[in-house]
């Protein structure tokens, strides 16, 4: 009698850690606001960005020498899927990134995933360049990315 009441009492302290876990998980966060930035906005597409000029800054992207015109990455790849991304570019500037692929066949991958894609495209888009942090929880989606974006980038580089 011990034995069951022992193992119903796990078994329910087990049910309550994965009820708990799955709710904290979910949890999305927004980026944060920064004065003197440029303005990240959804442009209708989920997996899309697009900039809108903060009012008195519009020197906030420094100028790049890209070719203008879309380009697709070459797949990073990572253990649980691959990463490939597409790269929008306008007079010459990033302006809007497409995840194409990322891992989003397990729960797990869709909250990692969620999190940590619109934290790398802005920040991509900030810095104009590949080479951005690497998302905390999120270390293989955020290389893979960069992986992903530096092809795409250099077939959009302009030959000096």
């Amino acid at each position: 009698m011990k034995r069951i009441l022992l193992s119903v009492f796990l078994i329910a302290v087990f049910a309550a850690y994965v009820a708990f876990h799955h709710e904290s998980a979910t949890t999305v966060y927004a980026l944060p606001s920064l004065a003197g930035e440029k303005k990240i906005v959804p442009d209708g597409d989920s997996n899309g960005v697009r900039l809108d000029a903060v009012p008195g800054r519009p020197d906030a992207i420094p100028p790049r020498s890209f070719a203008d015109g879309e380009y697709t990455g070459d797949a990073g790849v990572v253990y649980y899927g691959n990463v490939r991304v597409k790269a929008l570019i306008q007079d010459g500037v990033l302006v809007a990134l497409q995840f194409l692929e990322y891992p989003h066949h397990h729960p797990t991958s869709m909250v990692i995933n969620t999190r940590a894609m619109p934290l790398l495209q802005a920040e991509t888009i900030r810095t104009q360049d590949a080479d951005v942090d690497i998302v905390s929880g999120a270390t293989f989606t955020s290389l893979a990315f960069s992986d992903s974006l530096t092809s795409a980038l250099s077939k959009a580089a302009k030959p000096r």
